[in-house]
């Protein structure tokens, strides 16, 4: 049926998604509608043969979002969690080497865990996450330096352990 904001909302007891190993595209708003499960959604992520996600796929999800992704899963695509506001931290698993363009970018992440076994942080992939901790006048994602908060300092000391500086970061 269509709710009262015009969208499909038969999905409200959905909690969970499982995006198969042979997925190779999710197109735009493609879960819109679904107010889904209130007590939180999980994603399962099996797929490693998508690299980029139509705009905001999960974004109309409006409970808090869980992502779990596959054993042979290596990296996280493009915009994944692009503008997600009910994402708030993840924890990157070690079979994940590479974490695409913007995939976190202004989503509600406030915690973020970044194994050693990625070696690629794509263009803005943390960038515009507000929530996330600042240390010095820096905001990072775990070892991930996502921006300098203040652009009036002289000076700034990068943090013991920093592996990624992000693009635009000062």
């Amino acid at each position: 049926y269509h709710g009262a904001d015009g969208y499909n909302n038969t999905f409200s007891a959905l909690s969970s998604i499982t995006i198969g190993e042979n997925v190779e595209s999710i197109g735009a708003n493609a879960f819109r509608g679904g107010h889904l499960n209130y007590h939180g959604v999980t994603i399962y992520w099996n797929t490693n043969k998508i690299d980029m996600l139509g705009e905001s796929p999960f974004t109309s999800i409006a409970s808090n979002l869980t992502f779990v992704f596959g054993e042979n899963v290596d990296h996280i695509p493009a915009r994944l969690c692009y503008n997600l506001q009910r994402i708030y931290s993840i924890m990157i698993p070690s079979n994940i080497k590479s974490i695409g363009n913007e995939a976190f970018r202004g989503a509600n992440l406030s915690s973020v865990t970044i194994p050693e076994s990625v070696t690629r942080v794509g263009w803005k992939a943390f960038s515009d996450c507000e929530d996330l901790p600042i240390i010095d006048e820096i905001r990072y994602a775990d070892t991930y330096l996502v921006e300098a908060v203040n652009k009036d300092l002289s000076s700034y000391t990068i943090q013991t352990g920093t592996r990624f500086i992000g693009s635009e970061a000062f």
